[in-house]
């Protein structure tokens, strides 16, 4: 590759105003990771997600996390917790401890029982087989 070419494609990734010399400014560290839009653990679409705050008094006061495919829900407001994936749901309050790992293994279940359910679907079938034994 020729080197204007490298030095363009440097400039575009790592500044935000690549010919202008005078005003660079860099990306934040991890820019890429910060505009993509979040993943789906269970299936891998594209995640719903959305947070709000109350700067007076509480911080962050609502965070949701959702994906309209596969019914995977990570939804907090005001302390309380609302978990869900395919089936399974949690709503509750205080220590989450023992209930994020059995929200985890739940996810882990959902990711294989889809990826079974996507190889069955993919799988030849009888007619399209080909056939052993001698003729």
């Amino acid at each position: 590759m020729r080197y204007k070419r490298k030095k363009k494609l440097f400039d575009r990734k790592f500044y935000r105003n690549g010919e202008d010399w005078d005003s660079i400014r860099l990306y934040p560290w991890n820019w890429s990771r910060e505009w993509k839009p979040k993943k789906c653990p269970c299936c891998g679409k594209q995640l719903y997600t959305d947070s709000w705050d109350d700067e007076i008094f509480f911080g962050l006061v609502e965070d949701i996390e959702e994906c309209l495919s596969c019914n995977y829900k990570n939804h907090w407001s005001y302390g309380r917790f609302y978990l869900s994936v395919g089936s399974w749901s949690w709503v509750g309050k205080g220590i989450l401890d023992s209930v994020s790992d059995d929200f985890k293994l739940q996810i882990n279940l959902y990711k294989n029982k889809r990826s079974r359910l996507i190889q069955l679907y993919w799988r030849k079938k009888k007619r399209q087989r080909k056939r052993g034994g001698r003729r």
